[in-house]
């Protein structure tokens, strides 16, 4: 049985949705409780065991000689699906991250990013154009084309790593609609004896009605959008501890 996405205690919290200002709308649309949002949480790699190996976990301890720390954050976020069917679908989420440490030698930096970036077949049957003439003049014609094509579509982009400002972009394909629950989780390296200030930020593609696709600005509450990893919640608390195989 698969484990879920999203821990069962885990606390989300609805966050505004805004569209970018554009020239001729007159009222900005708005979207409330389409998007929610988890506390940023953070785990020293230690309390993962046994999800790390021995020597993953021997090489970040060599690095504390360096005066480097780490930490697991993970986001979790779910996708409301409108109360209207088909109305304000997703197109695209992107989740943004900034990592700082003020006065510290060294900016703590993503190291590794899950998920990671993902493509899947996509088929599509191409439309061929013709022309022809008469006296009459020209005529343009679309007709769809007889032979399919597969390319290779991602679902998620990673991007950021070995930076302070890792990100991630959802979509939607036609092999797979975007919705329900995510959850973005990366390898953070810090400096030893610092704050690590984590950020985060998100924004969105909705298909408004009568105004189409609207870039939207996540207003992400002050409580979920930043925190000292030092201070952040963990998520591994919320995770339910597996029962013991039974001895033979």
């Amino acid at each position: 049985m698969n484990a879920p996405i999203l821990p069962d205690g885990l606390p989300l919290h609805p966050v505004e949705l805004v569209a970018e200002p554009t020239l001729g709308t007159p009222e900005l649309p708005r979207l409330a409780d389409r998007l929610r949002l988890s506390e940023i949480h953070a785990d020293r790699p230690a309390d993962l065991r046994p999800a790390l190996e021995a020597d993953d976990l021997r090489y970040l301890g060599d690095m504390a000689a360096h005066g480097a720390e780490f930490f697991v954050v993970r986001v979790g976020c779910s996708l409301i699906p409108s109360e209207e069917k088909d109305e304000e679908p997703f197109e695209t989420l992107k989740i943004f991250f900034n990592l700082t440490s003020p006065g510290a030698p060294f900016q703590p930096t993503a190291w590794e990013l899950t998920p990671a970036t993902t493509t899947k077949p996509v088929t599509y049957m191409p439309w061929a154009t013709t022309f022809s003439f008469s006296t009459l003049g020209a005529k343009v014609e679309a007709k769809k084309d007889t032979s399919e094509r597969q390319v290779d579509s991602a679902t998620v982009q990673a991007n950021g790593t070995s930076t302070q400002r890792p990100r991630w972009d959802f979509y939607t394909r036609p092999v797979q609609s975007l919705g329900g629950d995510q959850r973005v989780e990366m390898l953070v390296r810090a400096p030893i004896g610092h704050p690590v200030i984590a950020e985060v930020r998100a924004s969105a593609t909705v298909k408004i009605r009568k105004l189409g696709w609207r870039e939207m600005i996540a207003r992400v509450p002050e409580q979920v959008s930043r925190v000292d990893l030092h201070a952040a919640p963990s998520w591994i608390s919320l995770v339910p501890t597996p029962a013991p195989a039974p001895s033979s």
